[in-house]
């Protein structure tokens, strides 16, 4: 039973999500639009932001869009994934085709990348 509170849980709360969301364009590469949040938005010691990217066009594993929660280390400017699911329609939309709601471990920004730019914005004064 707890098994099934806690999916409604994770149901609940994309749906939310996805429909309330005031998304802001980031960037934008040959892959897709990368989109933020900024509603979603939390303060140091390690911020954290909800992310949306949109691709041009579906993958090979039928996937349009990608929402992420990420949270950022502004000491050693290092990020990790909380939250992401992947989506068959763009903005988070239509069926979900992935969901991982794991702590991943923390990474280093490649530097000049759009990750790279998100940490910056997350750790600025």
């Amino acid at each position: 039973m707890k098994f099934l509170k806690n999916i409604f849980v994770i149901f609940v709360t994309f749906w939310s999500l996805q429909a309330f969301a005031e998304w802001t364009q980031f960037s934008e590469s040959t892959e897709g639009i990368f989109y933020i949040d900024i509603a979603t938005a939390t303060k140091k010691p390690l911020p954290k932001i909800w992310t949306m990217l949109n691709l041009h066009d579906k993958d090979s594993y039928g996937r349009r869009s990608q929402s992420t929660l990420i949270q950022a280390n502004c000491g050693t400017k290092q990020f990790r994934t909380l939250s992401m699911s992947f989506h068959e329609d763009q903005m988070g939309a239509g069926k979900v085709i992935y969901m991982n709601n794991s702590d991943n471990a923390w990474m280093y920004a490649p530097p000049n990348s759009m990750l790279d730019s998100l940490l910056n914005f997350m750790c600025k004064k």
